[in-house]
């Protein structure tokens, strides 16, 4: 969530819209109906099994609901202020 913020800040939209996914994704009782586990590791301190990647299954309608409510903060954030830029001296 902590390098996501960097991208989310001054959205609220784009900050509600991914901390409801994230939490869906990590906490969900029916995570099995839309991930599925790609690769496991051992836990460096317990040696318990861990998810090491997964594949998340996402509704082509939801992904375009998501990406439609930030897209308009995205392409702002990529347009230099009013007055940045190189300037000839």
């Amino acid at each position: 969530m902590q390098v996501a913020s960097i991208f989310l800040i001054g959205c609220p939209a784009c900050a509600a819209n991914f901390q409801h996914f994230w939490c869906t994704l990590t906490c969900a009782p029916d995570q099995a109906a839309f991930t599925n586990v790609t690769a496991v590791q051992r836990a460096a301190d317990t040696n318990a099994t861990a998810v090491a990647s997964i594949d998340v299954f996402v509704d082509a309608a939801f992904g375009e609901r998501f990406y439609n409510s930030c897209k308009a903060r995205a392409r702002a954030a990529r347009r230099p202020a009013r007055g940045a830029g190189v300037h000839a001296i």
